[in-house]
């Protein structure tokens, strides 16, 4: 798998994602401290809903991004450059109006959530109220920024968009924490101050694309050019309606059944683990363009070595998230943290080695423009998996919730790599690799060891699924020699 410029994009996107991490956890402790339980309790659904009403962009970011990757390898200079321009602009203008729409419907959505389904203090009601307006801003900002991001990562430029991206998530952070800390804690004054970060963000996304396309600034809208768009984007759209069910209503149901106050120590564990998903995360924003241009055949051995890589390096982060994840919330939030939110890390730790798989092969079906198969699959999925979690939820509280995001998780990835039909040599690594996650959560409640233990224990369980690996792949054997020689 050759790719231009690809060490220096993972190197970009690293970045792009590594901020965020580290911004999270430096500013977490100070809006628990600033905020309290309970406001930021509520800001995080709100981030909830807002990533479930993103379905309203009907996956033009995703088909625009695909669409102007493939002009890399279809058209000509001339057809290219007015290509790229009524694709840009009719996926803009489109999403104009669906931005529209979305506000409208964020409005009632989170007037009737907040005010009336999660269970709210009486003294928060007028800040909640106030908020509402500015959350559902939000959304037509985040829709329009797709588009722009989408755009970018089709032309590969990784390093300017990660930081404008960057640079909007530090002070999207940082803002509202002082107004918190220096003025006042309402959440309707943070939420405002956060949504005018947005705006600035995605106002110098899309002038950065428009200059990266060298393309116009006058607005052109093709109808042909929409409905080519919106048949990839449609079943991408499903899955946008329908995955974010499965991975953001957890906090929701939690808040209902247990209390908006409880919602903290599921979501704090749930934060730190999605965010070490950045390995995948990383990989798959660098790729997808290159999925996007290549053949059937060369795609299928670029999924077989990023599968067996990625299961190489996701047991060593998630294996020491399950070791290490009590020491760590003891240190970094407190022994209440800890203590109420270990168990919790641990199972979703273990699910997500397997959801980190996932994304390599659900990106590498959608750049296919097999998008048909993934949404089908989430279809399929979503009831049972909410029933199961209000059931889990009641009886065992969050932990319950974590058992049950982590049996669909797994049952999504062992699907996925079915339907695309992973190479067996792939897919044997990666059924032998599964073993030490599920070795590690089960030592980890069988023998509890202190901060030292952990350390060890995660780098032994991690080095040996390393060697086994490397001794059953001949070019993953290859590709670690050529590091250990670079290194030398």
């Amino acid at each position: 798998m050759r790719i231009r410029g690809f060490k220096s994009n993972i190197a970009a996107n690293a970045v792009g994602v590594l901020i965020p991490l580290i911004v999270t956890f430096v500013t977490v402790p100070i809006y628990l401290r600033y905020v309290g339980d309970i406001r930021y309790g509520v800001i995080l659904i709100a981030w909830s809903l807002l990533g479930y009403l993103g379905f309203m962009d009907f996956g033009l970011s995703r088909a625009t991004n695909h669409a102007l990757a493939k002009l890399q390898v279809n058209t000509d200079g001339k057809k290219k450059g007015g290509d790229r321009y009524r694709i840009f602009w009719s996926s803009i203008l489109v999403n104009l109006l669906f931005g529209a729409i979305g506000a409208i419907l964020a409005f009632f959505v989170f007037t009737g959530v907040l005010g009336h389904f999660i269970q709210i203090p009486d003294y928060l009601d007028g800040e909640v109220s106030r908020a509402v307006p500015y959350l559902a801003l939000m959304l037509p900002v985040a829709i329009l920024s797709g588009v722009g991001v989408g755009a970018c990562e089709s032309q590969e430029r990784f390093v300017t968009l990660n930081v404008i991206q960057g640079a909007g998530f530090v002070l999207g952070q940082l803002v509202p924490l002082a107004i918190a800390v220096l003025i006042t804690n309402s959440l309707d004054v943070i939420l405002f101050s956060m949504l005018l970060v947005r705006a600035v963000t995605a106002i110098s996304i899309l002038i950065y694309a428009i200059q990266i396309l060298h393309i116009s600034f006058r607005p052109i809208f093709d109808v042909d050019v929409v409905k080519k768009l919106l048949s990839f984007g449609g079943w991408v759209t499903v899955t946008n309606l329908i995955s974010p069910i499965m991975t953001m209503f957890d906090q929701i149901v939690i808040g209902r059944i247990l209390g908006v106050a409880v919602v903290p120590y599921y979501s704090i564990p749930m934060t730190i683990v999605q965010r070490t998903l950045l390995v995948p995360t990383i990989v798959i924003r660098t790729v997808f363009p290159y999925f996007s241009r290549v053949d059937g055949a060369e795609q299928a051995r670029a999924v077989a070595l990023l599968l067996i890589r990625l299961s190489a390096l996701s047991t060593f982060v998630y294996v020491t998230a399950i070791f290490c994840g009590d020491d760590f919330l003891r240190w970094w939030v407190g022994a209440e943290m800890a203590n109420k939110g270990t168990v919790v890390l641990r199972f979703i730790a273990f699910g997500a080695w397997w959801n980190s798989l996932a994304f390599v092969v659900f990106s590498a079906l959608q750049a296919r423009a097999r998008p048909r198969a993934v949404a089908l699959l989430h279809s399929i999925e979503v009831l049972p998996y909410l029933g199961l979690l209000f059931l889990m939820t009641i009886r065992f509280g969050i932990v319950g919730a974590a058992v049950a995001w982590t049996i669909r998780v797994i049952f999504d990835a062992g699907v996925l790599l079915y339907l695309y039909g992973v190479q067996s040599r792939a897919l044997f690594i990666v059924c032998v690799s599964s073993f030490f996650p599920a070795l590690a959560l089960l030592f980890s409640f069988l023998l509890p060891m202190d901060f030292t233990g952990s350390i060890l224990a995660s780098l032994l369980f991690s080095g040996t699924n390393l060697m086994t690996a490397v001794a059953l792949d001949k070019d993953f054997r290859l590709s670690v020699l050529k590091a250990v020689k670079r290194l030398k």
